[in-house]
This record gives C-alpha cells, sequence and structure tokens, in this order.
C-alpha cells in the first residue's frame, strides 16, 4: 500500500474547491499554479513551499518535507520495479489513491 501523496493531506486541510485553494494561494503567497500543481501530485513540495505551508498551517517546513521524503521513499522502489519490467512507471501512479 502506497502511502498518502502530501498533496492529498493539503487538500483535506484547505478542501478542494477551486476559491479555497485560491484563497489559500494568496495567504500563503504560493503561485496558485504551483499550489494547485502540488496539490495534483505533479509537483514535489520544496523548501521554500514548506516554509510558507509551515508558517501558514502552524506544522512547521520540516512537517511537510518529511512527508514529501516519505513518499518519495515508498514510490520510488515501485517506480523502479515497473521500469525494470519494462511497464510504464505512470500506470502505477494512476494507482494512487486519490483521496478525498
Amino acid at each position: 500500500m502506497l502511502p498518502i501523496s502530501p498533496g492529498v493531506i493539503l487538500r483535506r486541510q484547505i478542501g478542494d474547491d477551486r476559491v479555497a485553494i485560491a484563497a489559500f494561494a494568496r495567504i500563503t503567497r504560493i503561485p496558485d499554479r504551483l499550489l494547485r500543481a502540488v496539490i495534483a501530485n505533479k509537483r514535489r513540495i520544496s523548501w521554500p513551499v514548506a516554509c510558507r505551508l509551515g508558517r501558514s498551517l502552524k506544522t512547521g517546513p520540516w512537517y511537510w518535507l518529511m512527508l514529501q521524503d516519505r513518499y518519495e521513499a515508498a514510490v520510488a522502489p515501485a517506480l523502479r520495479f515497473s521500469a525494470r519490467r519494462g511497464q510504464p512507471a505512470q500506470h502505477l501512479l494512476s494507482l494512487m489513491p486519490r483521496g478525498t
């Protein structure tokens, strides 16, 4: 079982509504496009983004970086196995839970 991505946890905290995401992006000064990419699990959480998330959600940046590292550590072996067998890695990413 794959761990939940940081984007799913972030979506649970701020909501899935487009207006809520835009408002949160303004409050945290994270570009809207970047925030949506993190929530969609298309971009990883970098140090500047982790600092802004930690400050606004009162969790600290290390929480978000730890979530990102654990997620990547769990997904990487599955992607390597998939590449060895000649299957596209994107196939595994489509199996990940979307979370609500």
